[in-house]
């Protein structure tokens, strides 16, 4: 395959819309493609640019609701991204 490529973790987070510990997590429950190891010690990895392609397309099958429970809602939690107002 022609196309065919290994993405890298930032890619990744652009092709999936999901970061990377969301994409660890769906991957231990064999929802997300697997990573494959670069290097012989197994500290470089990536995803197979067709593997992460046919998830995205399939997408919507994949990530139920429990699913998207688990990996959480996207909003910012006390700490991520709230300041405290001034005016109390």
């Amino acid at each position: 395959m022609a196309d065919e490529r290994i993405i890298r973790d930032k890619e990744a987070d652009g092709i999936s819309g999901l970061k990377r510990s969301q994409r660890y997590r769906l991957e231990k429950e064999n929802l997300f493609p697997q990573r494959r190891k670069l290097s012989p010690c197994g500290r470089a990895t990536g995803y197979l640019l067709s593997e992460l392609q046919t998830w995205v397309a399939n997408r919507p099958g994949l990530l139920t609701p429990s699913t998207v429970s688990k990996i959480g809602s996207g909003k910012p939690g006390p700490g991520r991204g709230h300041k405290k107002s001034a005016a109390a």
